[in-house]
């Protein structure tokens, strides 16, 4: 095989296992889009369908006038914002100390000092293995 094809084909191989992943990290939200503007019946018939038989936009209605979404939906936004808002400021004043530090040795002190940082938080966040 020569080069420009062998080329081509890993190409090729790379952008269909792409497409394969990213349908397969996308179906949760087609399927999640598809149940919604299904009716009731239709939700719970066996076997279950990917595409509804009849659109309905009674769902988001009922969702709107029924449940106390917005609220709901408030509340999410002031406890992600209030996240995102603690984390930026802790993360910035380590960022703030780790800057101003001096190391000994130079550039990759820092470099392995804010590796470990990093893989720390993975390891303590792993399930333990002993009882």
């Amino acid at each position: 095989m020569s080069r420009p094809r062998r080329r081509l084909s890993r190409v090729t191989a790379l952008y269909v296992g792409g497409a394969v992943l990213a349908l397969w990290a996308a179906f949760p939200f087609l399927w999640m889009l598809s149940t919604s503007l299904k009716e009731s019946s239709e939700v719970f018939a066996s076997p279950p369908t990917l595409v509804p038989r009849r659109l309905t936009l009674g769902n988001f209605a009922r969702l709107l006038t029924e449940t106390n979404f917005a609220t709901y939906f408030g509340n999410s936004l002031t406890v992600s914002f209030a996240a995102v808002v603690l984390t930026l400021g802790v993360s910035a004043v380590g960022a703030y100390g780790l800057t101003r530090f001096r190391f000994r040795d130079g550039r990759r002190s820092r470099r392995s000092s804010c590796s470990l940082t990093c893989s720390r938080r993975s390891w303590s966040s792993s399930p333990s293995t002993s009882s």
